[in-house]
């Protein structure tokens, strides 16, 4: 119960964050994210939600938008937003030929979940490439699955 709780206070905060960053309000420098006793890592400023991916890979299906897991293959094969391409963190530089040319295309990269800094990582290494237009679904894989993993097209009024 307790764990439960917990969850639902770090969606509430992502979605104030994700809300917050689209709105312009929070600085743009990235801040350090503190782990219950794991390392800290630097989380991405643009932080989207599970509505937000769904409405582009579900809803829309831009042709502009590519999401990527930046999970290692063996997680990627056991299971992977739908429509997504893996680009694991760890071979970035080897891979980044699978992002698109476009650099203004929207990037929404994601990983294991709030803990998980492999998304962030791959979002500030594609910023130092050029693209402009990068953002880390942060709640990653775990929220998509939590969400009955969806792959068939949704409403428009989600």
């Amino acid at each position: 119960m307790l764990e439960s709780h917990f969850t639902k206070i770090v969606a509430t905060i992502t979605f104030t964050l994700a809300m917050l960053l689209t709105e312009g309000v929070m600085a743009e420098e990235a801040q350090p994210l503190q782990t219950s006793g794991e390392e800290a890592f630097t989380a991405f400023p643009r932080i989207v939600d599970f509505d937000f991916v769904a409405h582009h890979v579900l809803v829309q299906q831009y042709k502009d938008v590519t999401l990527v897991d930046s999970r290692p293959p063996r997680k990627f094969k056991e299971g992977s937003i739908v429509n997504s391409i893996n680009i694991p963190e760890s071979s970035f530089d080897e891979m980044v030929d699978r992002l698109p040319k476009d650099k203004n295309s929207l990037l929404i990269f994601y990983c294991g979940g709030l803990k998980c800094p492999l998304s962030h990582k791959s979002a500030f290494a594609a910023e130092k490439l050029g693209y402009t237009n990068a953002a880390v679904y942060a709640a990653g894989y775990p929220d998509w699955a939590a969400h009955g993993n969806p792959h068939e097209p949704m409403e428009s009024g989600r």
